[in-house]
Formats: structure tokens, C-alpha cells, sequence
């Protein structure tokens, strides 16, 4: 696939998840989003701080940083919950032979030695990371599937009703 058409795919992919959360309303617990803002808020200081930088040098502090961040986690979150319940219908999930193969591939992609490359992110949590993606992308695809796509031009602004 090409980077456009990789680009487009993550595009549908995230209109469909966008319009099943529409049609599926629902609050997850406050302590999930909680726990998302914080991880997101961590990730975005240690990426700062590789560069030598903190919250100060671009503006902001954790908790403007949080409120910015909040309404992409409430939306993460609810993501998640929304393709673990289908994952759990539907039986979709990744068995230890496609975790490895998918591991194999990886360490070859990158020249590394397989069962090192296992270990150490077993330890770090990746491992467990990657089987959700997998599984994620596995729940996507079937929905993907059986979504009745239709190719619509983009609605054309219609007067100010946005109140903008």
C-alpha cells in the first residue's frame, strides 16, 4: 500500500470508530480517561525531555496540558472499550502463533535477534502492547468488512449554523 492509501485506510477506519461511538453513546469511568490523560500528559514530558525540554518551554503545564489532551483520551478510551466489546463478540482475538510470527517479522525488519528482542519487551510491556494492537487492527478490519461503505463527496458548509 502507499502512503496515501495507508493514510486514507486510517482515515475510514477512524470514521467508522467515530460513527459507531455516535450510534453507541456511553460514559466509560472517569478513573479510565483519568488514567489515559495521565499517560498521554507522561509520554508528551518524556518526549520533551529527550529533547531537553519541559512543560515551561512550550507554554503550558500539566494541568492546561491535561485539559487539552482530555478530549482525544475520552475519545481513546472510549475506542477501546467500544473494540473490546465487539473483539469479545465476535471472538476476535490473536493467537501465540500470530504474536510470533508477527515478532519474526519485526526482528527481521530490523535485524535483531528474535528471542531478545521478545524478552526485552516482555519485560518493558510491549509485548502485551503489540498483541493489542494486533488484536485492534484484527477488530478493525472486521468491521471494515462488514461496514456498508458508501463514498460520499464531503458535505458542503451549509450557512453558519456551527455558531463559529
Amino acid at each position: 500500500k502507499t502512503a496515501d492509501g495507508e493514510e486514507a485506510e486510517r482515515e475510514a477506519r477512524r470514521r467508522l470508530v467515530e460513527a459507531l461511538l455516535e450510534k453507541n453513546e456511553f460514559e466509560p469511568a472517569p478513573s479510565m480517561v483519568a488514567r489515559e490523560v495521565a499517560a498521554q500528559v507522561d509520554q508528551t514530558k518524556r518526549q520533551l525531555a529527550q529533547q531537553g525540554m519541559n512543560l515551561s518551554h512550550i507554554g503550558t503545564n500539566e494541568q492546561q496540558l491535561a485539559a487539552r489532551i482530555r478530549p482525544q483520551a475520552l475519545f481513546n478510551v472510549k475506542a477501546f472499550l467500544l473494540l473490546d466489546a465487539i473483539g469479545n463478540t465476535e471472538e476476535l482475538n490473536v493467537s501465540d502463533e500470530e504474536l510470533e510470527a508477527e515478532l519474526a517479522k519485526n526482528a527481521e525488519e530490523s535485524g535483531q535477534n528474535v528471542d531478545r528482542m521478545k524478552a526485552s519487551m516482555e519485560k518493558s510491556g510491549q509485548l502485551l502492547l503489540i498483541r493489542a494492537q494486533m488484536r485492534e487492527e484484527r477488530i478493525l478490519d472486521f468491521l471494515m468488512e462488514n461496514a456498508k461503505v458508501t463514498e460520499a463527496p464531503d458535505p458542503e458548509p451549509e450557512g453558519d449554523e456551527s455558531g463559529e
